[in-house]
């Protein structure tokens, strides 16, 4: 899951903690797991919280610690290019739009930091070689 989607596999799992049982690892990619200071950043300006949506809720509170046996690993980015680096919203290591302490949460296995903005995590062969490593270990014979 890149980005938001991280947070919308964590709601779906408090949801429906069942369907933990048909996957055998989580992943994701520049989620602010913890919650995002950009997103609390526009949520504050009442010019630009509506581009935030319904996802308003979910990108400034975060999620709470993962307290599954289903491993998850997260990625983060350090490349700042970015709504967060143009708006002056990060003022702290991260890929534009997400700090990398906000992609660190209890309970999820921190794979580290790539040299590559928020989108470009999408793109990176460094990021694709740790994901296809993680994937490649659920494929091996018992």
């Amino acid at each position: 899951a890149h980005s938001l989607g991280g947070l919308l596999v964590a709601e779906m799992v408090r949801l429906h903690p069942d369907v933990l049982s048909l996957v055998k690892g989580v992943m994701s990619l520049g989620s602010p797991l913890k919650g995002s200071h950009v997103a609390k950043h526009i949520a504050d300006r009442w010019w630009l919280r509506w581009g935030l949506g319904k996802s308003r809720q979910a990108l400034v509170q975060g999620t709470a610690s993962w307290e599954h046996s289903t491993p998850w690993l997260s990625l983060a980015g350090t490349t700042q290019v970015g709504v967060g680096r143009y708006l002056g919203a990060i003022k702290e290591r991260g890929d534009g739009a997400v700090a990398v302490r906000e992609t660190q949460l209890d309970g999820v296995e921190f794979a580290g930091e790539f040299p590559v903005s928020h989108t470009m995590m999408l793109f990176s062969k460094e990021v694709l070689d740790v994901v296809l490593g993680f994937l490649g270990k659920f494929d091996k014979p018992k």
